[in-house]
Formats: structure tokens, sequence, C-alpha cells
């Protein structure tokens, strides 16, 4: 669910504190998956049109399913009319991927927090935009979609669901 200071998705007292947090922007997009040189070279290929070209490489099983939560798509698709005119995947200079040892090794994600956020600062062409996403990896052959809706709303996810 998406909810911002003026609208919710539900009464503030009716959500579960205990199984459901919410995201200022940043969240996994899906689960981990498995990464090599061919998805990664179709990644790159997409980076411009990130939502119609993460549905073509899901479509095609070259990325898993549950890479990109669908409701997350759709909800792009809501906001923006022309989804890919206001997304992009942000290539990483060299690697494409973002690695680091602040990532979590479990949830390839950071813990605190900010991880887009500090990759973007500075970068004019992805500053306007509203979705983004980053790939990060760990390195090894496994890597997650990061998703930043910067659009002042906030990101609300069931704990107790699958993904």
């Amino acid at each position: 669910h998406f909810s911002s200071h003026r609208t919710s998705s539900a009464d503030s007292a009716s959500i579960d504190d205990k199984n459901v947090v919410g995201h200022s922007g940043e969240v996994a997009a899906g689960v981990i998956f498995d990464i090599d040189s061919n998805i990664l070279e179709q990644l790159r290929f997409i980076k411009n049109r990130p939502i119609s070209g993460i549905r073509k490489l899901i479509a095609a099983a070259t990325i898993p399913e549950e890479a990109v939560d669908p409701n997350i798509l759709s909800y792009i698709d809501k906001m923006a009319g022309d989804s890919d005119e206001d997304a992009a995947i942000i290539d990483i200079e060299k690697t494409f991927l973002y690695c680091s040892r602040t990532l979590n090794p479990k949830t390839l994600t950071r813990d605190r927090g900010g991880l887009i956020a500090g990759v973007i600062k500075g970068r004019k062409q992805y500053l306007e935009k509203s979705h983004l996403f980053l790939i990060s990896s760990d390195g090894e052959g496994r890597a997650r979609f990061i998703y930043w809706l910067n659009a002042g709303k906030r990101v609300l996810k069931n704990v107790l669901s699958k993904s």
C-alpha cells in the first residue's frame, strides 16, 4: 500500500504496527534472484525504460516473476501514465550493480536505508525521476531490485505476507 501525509490506505488506528512496516522511499522490490552476465547485459539495455523492460524480462523468464512485486509495477502504471518516462534503473559506474560491504548479506539491502539517496546525490539525470530502481548484489551471483519512490509517499508493507 502507498500513502502520503494527505492520503492513507487505511485509518492509522487500524494498521497492525507489529506486522506492518512503513518505508519512506526505499524498499526491497522483490525477492533475491540469481544474476549472470547475460541477465546483467539485458538489464543494462532496459535501464532507461525499466517498467516495460522488467515486464519483458519476467515474461521471457529471464528474471523470476517475484524479482519485482507486480503491485509496485501496477502502482507505477497508475501514478505515471507512461511509466517508463518517469522511471529509471540507476547505472553504477563500471559494474552496473551496487556491491558494497555496507549491504546486509542476507537481504542485499542496507539496514539503515538511504542507499539510493546516497547513490543519486548530485546525479542530475535521476533527481527528476519519481520511480528509481537500484540493483544491489553480493558479487557472487545474487541480486535484488531496490525501489525508491521519490513522490512524497510512504510504502506500507505487511511483513506477514509471502514477499
